[in-house]
């Protein structure tokens, strides 16, 4: 995976500040989720307008009716949000799971290898995770190159969109006012590497060289509800420096906070786990 810029040669890199144009084009998903909620809502105020004189026939009271008023114009609210996310995790979300499943089958021992791997490399071009694909594609020749009687168990590279930023970004201005996050990008884990590439942090680590990982909440007062990152400590191995950095994976951009956690739960678990058989080798 190639690095945008050099600051830890392989290893970590920060690039220049991506452009606006970037940033709406990583945020498309996101964009259209907010627009969608913004067009409906301009129709919100003639939707309860039009409850609003029977709603007054029936109360006949002036905090009756601003109470059932209220009621209705929560509802509402609620329900465009919970039926775009349901519309986009519908429209967006269909890729990820396949790719789930084929990696499940693919784990746990598939019956045809092959053909498994095929679709796996063009599910993840369609997901645009490129870096995946090649990934698999190397596989493919490796099996190719085997015995045919030889059992075929192909190596796993685990992927996801994830947001990761470095500490540094936690004590600044965007992220108390603007954004909680430095960069999107897409989080890989294999056999024996953890790598991240985006248009603003790219790393690539071995699993040994991780040094501390674990979970960590945003502040109550930025996210009263909590919502939970991976904060991963890696020794950097040509220079000796210790590097942080704060990872949160998720499915689609339009996921909730609940979500967001459950994904940090579950790679907080693969990591835990893959980097326990790193350490029994």
């Amino acid at each position: 995976m190639e690095l945008d810029a050099v600051t830890y040669p392989g290893t970590f890199s920060i690039s220049k500040r991506p452009t606006l144009k970037q940033r709406l084009r990583e945020s498309r998903p996101l964009v259209v989720f907010f627009a969608a909620f913004f067009i409906v809502g301009f129709a919100l105020p003639s939707m309860t307008s039009f409850f609003a004189m029977p709603l007054w026939l029936l109360t006949g009271n002036f905090f009756a009716y601003t109470f059932a008023m209220f009621a209705i114009g929560v509802g509402l609210t609620v329900g465009v949000i919970f039926t775009v996310r349901a519309i986009s995790r519908r429209t967006f979300g269909t890729e990820a799971r396949r790719i789930e499943a084929l990696e499940q089958r693919l784990s746990t021992g598939s019956p045809d290898v092959l053909a498994d791997l095929d679709a796996l490399i063009s599910a993840n071009l369609r997901a645009g995770r490129a870096a995946v694909a090649e990934f698999y594609s190397r596989q493919i020749l490796t099996i190719c190159e085997r015995d045919r009687n030889e059992e075929i168990r192909p190596e796993i590279m685990l992927s996801t969109p994830c947001w990761v930023s470095t500490p540094e970004y936690h004590q600044s201005v965007n992220y108390w006012m603007v954004w909680l996050y430095e960069s999107r990008g897409l989080l890989c884990m294999s056999k024996h590497h953890l790598e991240y590439e985006s248009s603003r942090i790219a790393f690539r680590v071995d699993l040994k060289d991780i040094v501390d990982i674990s979970i960590e909440r945003h502040p109550w007062w930025l996210k009263p509800y909590p919502l939970h990152f991976i904060r991963i400590t890696f020794r950097e191995p040509d220079f000796g420096s210790v590097i942080s950095l704060n990872v949160s994976p998720y499915t689609m951009q339009t996921d909730t906070v609940m979500d967001i956690n459950k994904q940090v739960k579950d790679w907080y678990s693969k990591l835990t786990k893959q980097l326990g058989a790193v350490e029994q080798v």
